[in-house]
């Protein structure tokens, strides 16, 4: 799911999220019509439970758990 998707639910307000990730709700639509800044994607994860390889693809390598040897 995306950030653009998860924002249309009809149980969901956009100002609602932007207070839980302490910024503006115009930056959560930014974000949704572009791209999650890397450094704002674990927050988001965590706020809207969208994985954060769906938030920035590109990045999935990074958020992907670690394995422990």
């Amino acid at each position: 799911m995306t950030l653009h998707e998860y924002l249309k639910r009809p149980d969901v307000r956009v100002v609602a999220v932007a207070e839980q990730v302490g910024v503006h709700y115009s930056r959560v639509l930014r974000w949704a019509k572009g791209r999650v800044p890397a450094e704002r994607v674990p927050e988001l994860a965590r706020v809207t439970g969208i994985p954060a390889a769906d938030l920035r693809p590109d990045l999935a390598a990074a958020f992907a758990p670690r394995e422990v040897a």
